[in-house]
């Protein structure tokens, strides 16, 4: 998207959040605006909060594969370290909460078909 039209799109954001503001709020990413309700949790305690509910359901473990490319998903990094497998995608800060880094979406593409492979063999 043009950068003159995402500066449009953000203005008519903030025009239809700002009577919200109690109940919503923007955040700015990488070539992403997320609209997220003002709540005592965020992205990486939903993913707790999906595993807590499949798990007893499942007959094996359950594992959390968490992805991200934008400064949106540090958070979510954070507070998935050591109970998910965190996997920043792309360049970025050289810093980052997740605890690996792929380069690219083909790779990403490349490590899910892997796990897609090995999914299928155990069966």
């Amino acid at each position: 998207m043009a950068p003159a039209a995402l500066a449009r799109l953000e203005i008519l954001f903030e025009r239809v959040i700002h009577p919200r503001r109690s109940k919503l709020r923007l955040f700015r990413g990488k070539k992403v605006i997320e609209i997220l309700p003002r709540v005592g949790w965020n992205k990486g305690e939903c993913g707790l909060w999906i595993r807590d509910r499949i798990c007893p359901t499942v007959p094996s473990d359950v594992a959390i594969l968490y992805m991200g490319d934008d400064r949106t998903d540090e958070v979510a990094f954070d507070v998935l370290s050591g109970k998910a497998t965190t996997v920043r995608v792309g360049p970025g800060p050289s810093l980052s909460a997740a605890k690996y880094r792929l380069p690219d979406v083909p790779d990403v593409h490349r490590l899910l078909s892997a796990l897609a492979a090995e999914v299928r063999g155990r069966r």
